[in-house]
């Protein structure tokens, strides 16, 4: 027992999540900072000009996504397939936003849906040539860790740079040459 202030105090177990849980959790966290990151720039694509940089980064999160929990862990096809038939066409916010939407919910209820005894069935991944690995290492790799590192990236290419584009390199910075 710890005394806070005089007076006992017990210390209480932190509640257990089950690993399915942890996932949705992290899978949730995902997405969220996906759809931040797309927030601020979304809005800028248009059809004359096609999509942007982090559109198309957004909608390889996406993919990746649906084709993995899709293709891969339910051997059916990504939802793009009926969904957006026309993917690589003009640039549709609408659309866009309404096959996120789509691809999240998709995965939540397949999560939502699986069993515990689900994340340790094996999936054959050899003709990709990544051999055999479960289900939880399958979405970890291909959904948590993938779209992790593209927010990353999409913060990067939207985070206002501290160095101007105007700036030069002083004397001081260049290589000095010298005189033989």
């Amino acid at each position: 027992m710890l005394a806070i202030h005089g007076g006992p105090a017990r210390l209480r177990p932190a509640p257990q999540l089950d690993a399915i849980a942890v996932l949705r959790r992290q899978v949730r966290q995902c997405h969220a900072d996906l759809d931040r990151g797309a927030a601020g720039w979304l809005h800028e694509t248009r059809p004359v000009t096609g999509w942007s940089a982090p559109a198309r980064l957004y909608v390889h999160a996406l993919c990746i996504e649906d084709i993995t929990m899709q293709s891969v862990l339910r051997e059916v096809a990504p939802l793009f397939t009926w969904l957006w038939p026309d993917l690589g066409g003009p640039p549709d916010e609408a659309t866009l936003r309404q096959y996120a939407r789509a691809v999240y919910a998709s995965t939540d209820v397949h999560l939502v849906k699986l069993s515990a005894d689900g994340l340790s069935r094996v999936v054959d991944l050899t003709k990709l040539g990544l051999g055999r690995h479960t289900v939880a290492w399958v979405i970890r790799r291909f959904v948590v860790t993938e779209l992790g590192r593209i927010c990353g990236v999409i913060s990067c290419a939207t985070a206002p740079s501290s160095t101007p584009r105007t700036h030069r390199r002083s004397r001081l910075a260049r290589p000095v040459q010298r005189r033989a």
